[in-house]
């Protein structure tokens, strides 16, 4: 055996070259030089399109993921013109990672204004940007705005950032199945044949090397991406530093680009025919497969949670060990695997096959196992439901994901129940060579359509989650239509009575630079005549403006314009229903899970691995004892994962809570503006619940000036006006009104009541 054992540890040379290649690679990342809104806005304080007596001393911003502060983080305010307004300075929150405060100048005059924000996710590192119009003194205020920029770097386009991250999930799927898969699989499989091993082991150690390299070019054109992103006036250089040095994705990136500079050394220096004599070295290798996803899982969707964060994560963390251990897998046993078959008598394939197969069957099942748990917990916790599936990108990614998964699952149903069992039972090589050439198809197609999951699995990281995206699109009305031969599409938001933003877009080519675009609104069956909004160009064919024309709830009658003077008139007439409450059905809110959590699904890992190993073993003792085990780990897993789950926090106020804010007059003056803003359309000018939106509603809008009214209690408003009131059409402005504004109405509304009424703050009340 020692010519053998020499012929396994030839190649000093090619060591070298490895690790000369990884160390240039390394190296290379100083010299490395547009991603997906997922940091979105949640809320503000002053609300989009309040209207406000007087100037705020600030506007506050909370966000759905925490923000990363170090760059590519700021807010500025600009006036209806679009001209930046001096003296403005912005912050972060002391102990709220998910805060940001815009400090605004004294004395700022009536008018419309616009607080600019760009973010970059402290969670996934991906940026994000908007603005938030406002207004400062009555309706009468409300200017058109043309929405500015905050002139940032476009950055790369977005097909890089998933390709990037495709690219990384194909090295890194390498590294976490190569040693494993080696040790349960090939390795024992390969032992009658030993006289091919030496063959055999180079073929799978180019593999894993490859895995390293393809991870390490995934990484850094991921940084490339990420640099590009967020820089502004700063060098690239200097803000790849940044990067690298000041933020939460920097010390990810660098943690894993260890991981595959220590898998590569690793690789070279391990014993692959005798992995027993040098224990210290396997049980490295195991260790860096099982912490390769523990970055992607870092930066991922889950870890922008903001409850059960830590489970989210681990449940992220487990689909990709599971789905990087079995495509991995798939690549080595068709990288690997099948050219070796080639170098084998048909008798030596028969007996190679008979041992792979059930062995590599009971990993894949234990993997899928894991696969579909953690992904239907996954999808729940993204999407939601089928309208988020079926309206937004990330559903329709999801969706042709979940298309290739079947016939994936067809194909290794067929390898294991069909393929398997004909190959363990053949006893002649022509039956033998004849299911062995079906498996090489098979499994071949298998990874085709596995590398297929990967590229849209990229492609999911860089887009916005289904249920965020739908819940934004929930307070937006979108009209697609045809505007003579151009397909034109006119947004609006949020959709109803009261200041709305309004976008157009028209396909096709580029317009002339002195094109204009106005839109005619009437409402035929109210006669409350006809309402004209001159839109301003933004960028490309974009035309953009915000007003508050829309008064009223009813069937709107938009004639759109867009013309050159002098030159063309292209028009089209189309409808606008607009309720007061906007209908779009928002999935409700997905299971979360305490820290505790995290002990349940490690029972089901097990579990799954337990079953996975009685299916593989020979009948006995020991094959019921696994599968015994397996289902009790399962069962009490599950168990504590149910007993983990956080409690749906209540919005509600007890009934016993005072109102904090003082009714003086400043208050009543907030509170005006605010129902003026967001409560006349239905309740009337005089709160009597007279007012044009709420004519059709079935409760009538609530009368304030009954004696019935008065005698409620303002926590019981409060919580009205917040959550919403089923099964009315009262709607939830917990969104859009900060507490303090809430109060502030109740304030006013008070005005309207009979003052021989005074409830007291009391639940007996």
């Amino acid at each position: 055996m020692q010519p053998f054992e020499r012929q396994m540890d030839a190649g000093p040379r090619r060591r070298r070259l490895v690790v000369a290649i990884l160390l240039a690679l390394i190296v290379s990342i100083v010299w490395a030089g547009s991603a997906g809104a997922h940091a979105a806005l949640e809320s503000s304080d002053p609300a989009a399109n309040a209207v406000l007596p007087a100037a705020p001393p600030r506007v506050t911003m909370r966000f759905i993921e925490p923000l990363e502060r170090a760059t590519s983080t700021e807010a500025a305010l600009y006036d209806q013109v679009g001209q930046l307004v001096q003296g403005t300075s912005y912050e972060f929150g002391d102990s709220d990672p998910y805060v940001m405060t815009l400090v605004l100048p004294a004395q700022l005059p009536n008018g419309t204004y616009s607080v600019v924000w760009k973010t970059l996710s402290a969670a996934d590192g991906h940026t994000a940007e908007g603005y938030i119009p406002f207004t400062i003194g009555t309706v009468n205020d409300v200017r058109s705005v043309v929405p500015p920029d905050l002139g940032g770097s476009s950055g790369p386009p977005e097909w890089l950032r998933s390709l990037a991250r495709w690219i990384s999930y194909l090295g890194a799927a390498m590294v976490i199945a190569a040693w494993p898969i080696w040790l349960l699989v090939l390795r024992p499989a390969i032992s009658p044949a030993w006289q091919v091993g030496p063959r055999f082991v180079r073929r799978v150690r180019r593999i894993a090397y490859a895995g390293v390299l393809i991870a390490l070019f995934g990484s850094i054109l991921a940084l490339y991406v990420q640099v590009d992103a967020a820089r502004d006036a700063e060098s690239f250089l200097s803000t790849t530093w940044t990067i690298l040095s000041d933020t939460r994705y920097g010390r990810i990136w660098i943690f894993r680009a260890a991981l595959l500079l220590a898998a590569g050394v690793a690789f070279m220096g391990a014993a692959w025919w005798w992995p027993r004599r040098q224990r210290l070295t396997s049980a490295g290798l195991l260790l860096i497969g099982v912490l390769m996803p523990v970055p992607f899982a870092l930066t991922s969707h889950a870890s922008a949670q903001t409850d059960g964060r830590t489970t989210a994560m681990a449940v992220d963390y487990m689909h990709l060990l599971s789905a990087g251990l079995w495509a991995g897998g798939l690549m080595l046993l068709v990288g690997g695997l099948l050219p070796t078959l080639r170098d084998l008598t048909p008798a030596g394939r028969r007996i190679v096959l008979q041992s792979a197969l059930p062995r590599f069957s009971a990993v894949a099942l234990a993997s899928w196992a894991m696969i579909l748990i953690t992904g239907f917990f996954s999808g729940w916790l993204q999407v939601g439901g089928l309208n988020p599936l079926r309206e937004t990108a990330y559903g329709t990614s999801l969706t042709v994901k979940l298309l290739l998964i079947v016939p994936i699952l067809a194909l290794a149903a067929f390898n294991l129940l069909v393929v398997s069992r004909h190959i363990k039972r053949s006893r002649s090589d022509d039956d033998s060579e004849r299911w062995g050439r079906r498996f090489a198809f098979t499994v071949i197609g298998e990874l085709v359509l596995v590398v297929a999951v990967l590229l849209v699995a990229g492609r999911l990281t860089t887009q916005e989650p289904a249920r965020e995206a739908f819940a934004q699109d929930a307070n937006q009305i979108d009209v697609a239509f045809d505007l003579q031969g151009r397909s034109a599409t006119l947004s609006l938001a949020p959709g109803k009575p009261g200041p709305n933003h309004y976008r157009l877009e028209v396909g096709g080519d580029t317009l002339p630079a002195d094109t204009e675009a106005l839109l005619r609104l009437t409402v035929p069956s109210l006669n409350t005549g006809q309402s004209e909004v001159k839109l301003e160009r933004t960028t490309g064919n974009a035309f953009e403006t915000h007003g508050s024309e829309i008064s009223v709830a009813g069937d709107y009658s938009v004639e759109v314009i867009v013309r050159q003077i002098g030159g063309f008139q292209l028009t089209s007439t189309i409808p606008l229903p607009i309720e007061s409450v906007n209908a779009s059905k928002v999935p409700g809110d997905a299971w979360k899970f305490h820290t505790s959590g995290v002990l349940g699904l490690m029972l089901i890992v097990l579990g799954c691995a337990a079953c996975a190993f009685a299916w593989w073993t020979r009948r006995g003792p020991l094959k019921k004892e696994a599968w015994g085990l397996g289902a009790v780990a399962i069962a009490l897993g599950a168990l504590l994962l149910l007993q983990a789950r956080e409690s749906d926090a209540s919005e509600a106020n007890d009934l016993s809570t005072a109102n904090p804010i003082p009714a003086d007059s400043a208050s009543i003056e907030r509170g005006k503006a605010i129902y003026e803003a967001n409560c006349m359309q239905c309740h009337g000018a005089t709160g009597k619940g007279d007012g044009p939106a709420g004519a059709g509603l079935t409760p009538a809008p609530a009368d304030f000036t009954t004696q019935h009214a008065a005698l409620h209690l303002d926590s019981e408003f409060f919580n009205w006006i917040k959550n919403g009131k089923p099964p009315t059409d009262m709607p939830a402005f917990g969104g859009t009104l900060s507490d303090e504004q809430i109060w502030d109405v109740i304030n006013y509304a008070r005005q309207f009541q009979p003052e021989q009424a005074s409830p007291t703050p009391s639940a007996g009340g």
